[in-house]
């Protein structure tokens, strides 16, 4: 680890470099990172002096991983910065598990001394959550755009590869990173110096904040027909309240019938379940990354009832929305004795895990299992992670997505729960232990 520089504001020369500092969240994304910091070498080389220089940084200032498995050496903890520096963050792929309280608590105290403050792919989620892009326009990658939009209304989203609004950066993640830094040393050494470097990385197709990050609908679905891509647009803008394919076939004027056929030829679908479709996808997205409730998930998605949704959910994903992904769940029922012993040393701790040294309340598997890939449920396998908790806590694998097939239970997910002791018993708890230790 190099020490890092002086934290206080310096006077600079016209030519004294300016510093980046990347701050790497767990499983960030290599080619956003990458793709940033490479024009900045290029700039330098193409300037011919060190015009920008850059350090890393990031939660306990060791080591950090990224979401393809490579392992990078940090320069530094979450340290206070210079009040000149640029901070980036750089996120990826779960990126709620690494916007922690600390970085939470260093983004907000820094942003209070002024710093110029961006976010590379998903990293608009931490600054969102850390108050920073209140007011602000902003943007975030395509796949976490439903959920980012539900949990953060202060922010005015946006569909552009990057923003800047003031000293708040953001980018849609991928080669994005490129167009930002592409803007910022344009702004600074002007667009032919930019140009350079674009060429440098074979960038042909420079992008403002006015491009969108996805690609166009015709591109899209391979079909290049101006009604059918409208249809899907007006679609796409009107998930929450659904409008009727009368409704769209007369707005592009067409006949229904017409429009359903034109959905059959080209996408061999009903423009109905087109729509249905791009609903559900919404709504996979949304509890994904999302606590939002299954009712909530189903308003937003523009379902009447959660039964509906439910029902329609199940029929194209073969399982409920109550059981996607990780369930995580918190019994309380009254324990006056130790752990019952059970197969696998599921109830009973392994000795290396000490009482008494504190406690957590849930616990994730790290990768679900599959019906060709099970998961043994021990505290041995390595796929679930060892915790420590209290005297009388049990753990438990609960199966909460029980299957009917020819007469037997197929265990689909392993989410994980801690059982903790309360004063008051209660017959529904009771009844859940019952189960639990029933299928283990």
């Amino acid at each position: 680890m190099r020490p890092m520089a002086s934290t206080t504001l310096r006077p600079k020369s016209e030519d004294a470099p300016e510093r980046f500092v990347f701050v790497l969240l767990d499983n960030f994304t290599l080619l956003s990172f990458a793709s940033a910091l490479d024009a900045l070498r290029i700039a330098n080389r193409m300037l011919g002096r060190t015009a920008y220089e850059w350090i890393f940084i990031g939660e306990g200032g060791e080591t950090v991983q990224c979401s393809a498995g490579t392992t990078f050496a940090l320069d530094d903890d979450l340290c206070e910065l210079r009040r000149d520096d640029v901070m980036i963050l750089c996120g990826g792929v779960d990126i709620q598990m690494a916007t922690t309280k600390k970085v939470l608590n260093w983004l907000r105290r820094e942003a209070r001394r002024g710093l110029t403050i961006g976010g590379l792919c998903t990293a608009a989620y931490p600054m969102a959550k850390a108050g920073l892009l209140d007011g602000k326009r902003a943007t975030i990658h395509w796949e976490n755009q439903d959920s980012f939009a539900e949990e953060f209304l202060e922010v005015d989203l946006t569909k552009s590869v990057f923003i800047t609004d003031g000293n708040r950066l953001t980018t849609a993640g991928g080669t994005s990173s490129i167009d930002l830094m592409l803007k910022m040393i344009a702004d600074k050494h002007g667009e032919e110096m930019a140009n350079a470097v674009a060429d440098q990385m074979i960038y042909s197709s420079i992008r403002t904040d006015q491009d969108t990050q996805r690609l166009s609908v015709p591109t899209r679905i391979g079909v290049r027909h101006p009604k059918l891509s409208q249809v899907i647009q007006m679609m796409e803008q009107n998930i929450e309240e659904p409008i009727s394919p009368a409704v769209l076939a007369k707005d592009v004027g067409m006949s229904t019938r017409q429009l359903e056929r034109l959905f059959r030829r080209y996408l061999n679908r009903s423009p109905k379940r087109y729509y249905m479709e791009l609903r559900l996808q919404k709504a996979r997205n949304l509890l994904m990354q999302t606590d939002m409730s299954v009712i909530n998930v189903a308003l937003a998605c523009g379902f009447a009832s959660p039964s509906h949704f439910s029902k329609c959910y199940r029929a194209h994903y073969e399982t409920t929305p109550y059981h996607f992904g990780f369930l995580y769940a918190k019994i309380a029922i009254d324990i006056v004795k130790a752990p019952i012993a059970r197969p696998n040393n599921i109830l009973n701790p392994p000795a290396s895990q000490a009482a008494g040294t504190g406690s957590i309340d849930t616990m994730t598997v790290a990768k679900p299992p599959s019906a060709t890939n099970p998961i043994t449920p021990t505290f041995n396998n390595p796929a679930i992670p060892h915790c420590k908790f209290k005297p009388n806590d049990i753990i438990a694998l609960i199966n909460p997505m029980f299957k009917m097939n020819n007469a037997a239970f197929q265990l689909c997910k392993f989410p994980v729960a801690i059982i903790k002791p309360t004063t008051n018993a209660n017959k529904a708890g009771i009844l859940i232990l019952s189960l639990i230790t029933l299928f283990l």
